[in-house]
C-alpha cells in the first residue's frame, strides 16, 4: 500500500505569496506524489494487487478557499487519481483519492492559518483516516 499523504500549503494570495514557497508546494504535492506512485506501480502490477491512496483536498474542487497553487496542486491529485483508476484498476490495483476538508494538523501553522487547526469545521486526523478507510472498504474491487 502507498499512502500519498504528505502535503504543504499556503493561504497567501498570489501578490503576497513567495514564489519559492509555491515551488515547494508543487514539489511536495505533485512531484513527490507522482514519483512515489511511479516507483510502486510496476511492483503492484507485477503481483496483481496493491492499493494507492492519494490525499487530495476539497479545495481541489473549491479552489476559492485557499491559495491558488495549493488548490491547483490538489486538483492535480484528483485528476491523477482518475488516470490511475483508468490505467491500473483492471490490473488488481485499488485507487482511492480522498478529498478531506479542514483537518487538524500542523498543516495550518505552516500554511499561515493556525486558527483553522481548532476550527469548528475541522475534523481530527484520526477521524479523517477512519472515514477514508471505511470508504475504501465499501468499494467492491
Amino acid at each position: 500500500m502507498l499512502v500519498n499523504n504528505a502535503g504543504v500549503g499556503s493561504v497567501a494570495p498570489i501578490l503576497q505569496a513567495d514564489v519559492e514557497k509555491m515551488d515547494d508546494i508543487i514539489r511536495v504535492n505533485i512531484t513527490a506524489l507522482t514519483r512515489l506512485t511511479y516507483a510502486v506501480a510496476p511492483a503492484f502490477v507485477a503481483r496483481g494487487s496493491g492499493t494507492i491512496i492519494n490525499i487530495a483536498s476539497v479545495v481541489g474542487i473549491a479552489v476559492e478557499n485557499l491559495n491558488g497553487v495549493y488548490s491547483a496542486s490538489k486538483s492535480y491529485v484528483i485528476s491523477f487519481g482518475h488516470s490511475l483508476q483508468r490505467d491500473l484498476a483492471d490490473k488488481g490495483i485499488r485507487i482511492q483519492t480522498v478529498l478531506p476538508g479542514a483537518t487538524a494538523t500542523e498543516f495550518w501553522d505552516i500554511a499561515g492559518n493556525s486558527a483553522q487547526e481548532t476550527g469548528a469545521n475541522t475534523i481530527s486526523a484520526e477521524d479523517m483516516v477512519h472515514a477514508a478507510l471505511a470508504g475504501l472498504d465499501q468499494v467492491s474491487w
